[in-house]
C-alpha cells in the first residue's frame, strides 16, 4: 500500500501562460508603507492587491489595459 505524496490529479492546477506573477522591489516612503499597511488590514487584502488594483484603475483610466 502506498503512502503519502499527490493522488493522480490532485493539487493546484497550473495557471496558464503569462499569468504567473512575478516578483518586483521597490523602495516606498515610510510615511506611504505605513498608510498602504493599514489600508490592507483595513481592507482584509494583501499590499500587493492594493497595489495591483491601484495600477490596474490607472491603466483603464489611461486606456492601456
Amino acid at each position: 500500500m502506498r503512502k503519502g505524496g499527490p493522488g493522480l490529479g490532485q493539487g493546484r492546477k497550473p495557471l496558464p501562460p503569462g499569468e504567473k506573477k512575478k516578483p518586483l522591489t521597490v523602495r516606498i516612503h515610510p510615511r506611504i508603507l505605513d498608510w498602504l499597511a493599514e489600508e490592507a488590514d483595513s481592507l482584509s487584502k494583501s499590499r500587493a492587491e492594493i497595489i495591483e488594483e491601484a495600477l490596474r484603475d490607472r491603466m483603464e483610466r489611461e486606456g492601456s489595459l
